[in-house]
């Protein structure tokens, strides 16, 4: 079993210090709001679908942090 979170929960947080706080806690799932409920704070899914760019720093990012995606 591994930890998750939904980043929702660290809103006020920019990407970088999310990451880093949920490392902190032993986080190894992260769940990303995409704007359905919630305020898709540390995913621009407009962004995201449109530069692969984009799409690889931010698994690069999660990976500096040994963190993986839940769900979207």
């Amino acid at each position: 079993m591994k930890i998750g979170m939904i980043t929702e929960s660290l809103a006020s947080f920019s990407f970088d210090k999310m990451l880093k706080a949920s490392s902190d806690l032993g986080i190894e799932m992260l769940e990303f709001s995409t704007g359905n409920w919630g305020s898709s704070a540390h995913l621009n899914l407009d962004k995201m679908l449109e530069s692969k760019v984009e799409r690889r720093v931010f698994l690069a990012k999660l990976a500096e942090h040994n963190l993986k995606i839940s769900a979207l």
